[in-house]
């Protein structure tokens, strides 16, 4: 009876995989292993440095709910990005840091500017002129990491075009920064399948870690690489589907 029972559940476990993607039961799964908890709403992004306009970044998608760290210091003062806007866009304008104490008053400075020709450019927004700018503290309770929050900024766009963001710093020390906009959540399964590296990769921006710079270029906090429950979570999510897809190859191969 126990044997007949398991091929009963293992059947019914083929019917909902055949009906339900891959990618929808993984964020269920997730869901089930930490209902205290949320999955981080922004897309995690680690650029190499965009000091000029002629380094910038380009947002592909700025209604996707993204966040970009990197790192401004001596070298490496400003970093900009550019985005096409439609008229009536709502433009998110996030801008933090990790909370440590040396960043508590590093407040970058944040210029949104239009462009109005091939090389002119309107300044539309300056965060050194916002005055209800406080810096106030975030607890991320999935990656378990805290931030300062610098600016909490909304802005609609009023005329399509182009749209660069530049975040620059008046300090002479290394500030670990990072900005966010966008709305939508968007993840595909290569999203998934990165998540628990890209946890990691967080919380160790969040750390008080010495900066090493990698083979390409890139500015990044030096990693740990230790083994979280997530990521164990993570593997046998993983491992089991693909056993149970195995199985059912096999059955249907098996069955003809």
């Amino acid at each position: 009876m126990i044997i007949n029972a398991i091929k009963k559940l293992f059947f019914m476990t083929i019917r909902i995989l055949k009906v339900i993607n891959i990618p929808f039961l993984v964020i269920v799964i997730f869901t089930l292993f930490f209902n205290d908890r949320y999955i981080e709403a922004h897309k995690p992004f680690f650029p190499d440095p965009a000091p000029t306009i002629a380094d910038l970044i380009l947002i592909s998608n700025p209604n996707v709910s993204q966040v970009f760290y990197f790192i401004l210091n001596k070298d490496s003062k400003e970093f900009w990005i550019k985005m096409n806007l439609q008229k009536g866009h709502n433009l998110i304008l996030d801008l933090g840091a990790p909370k440590l104490p040396s960043l508590k008053n590093a407040s970058p400075e944040l210029y949104l500017y239009h462009q109005i020709a091939e090389e002119k450019f309107s300044e539309i927004y300056s965060s050194n002129l916002d005055l209800k700018n406080t810096v106030s503290e975030f607890h991320e309770p999935f990656t378990d990491t805290y931030s300062w929050i610098y600016l909490k900024k909304k802005y609609i766009i009023k005329e399509k075009g182009n749209y660069f963001v530049r975040i620059k710093s008046s300090q002479n020390i290394q500030t670990k920064t990072w900005f966010a906009t966008g709305i939508i959540e968007d993840f595909q399964i290569t999203d998934l399948i990165n998540f628990a590296g890209t946890r990691s990769d967080v919380k160790d921006f969040h750390k008080p870690t010495e900066i090493i710079e990698s083979e390409n270029g890139t500015i990044i906090p030096e990693s740990n690489n230790k083994i979280t429950n997530l990521n164990i979570y993570f593997i046998i999510v993983i491992v089991s589907t693909i056993i149970i897809m195995i199985f059912f190859i096999k059955y249907k191969s098996k069955s003809k």
